[in-house]
């Protein structure tokens, strides 16, 4: 099984990285992005607010 990761999702680690948040907060923000693209049927860097 390969596991692809998104650019989007990549930069959001690195910035988890280089802030030094704990491996459990990354993966709570990481795992509410993830809910909020399911909500909006889309990608976050595609929403907006209309």
């Amino acid at each position: 099984m390969v596991i692809t990761t998104t650019p989007l999702r990549a930069q959001m680690r690195q910035a988890s990285r280089i802030r030094n948040v704990s491996s459990r907060t990354e993966y709570i923000y990481i795992h509410m992005v993830a809910g909020f693209a399911a909500h909006f049927r889309r990608s976050p860097d595609r929403a907006s607010p209309h």
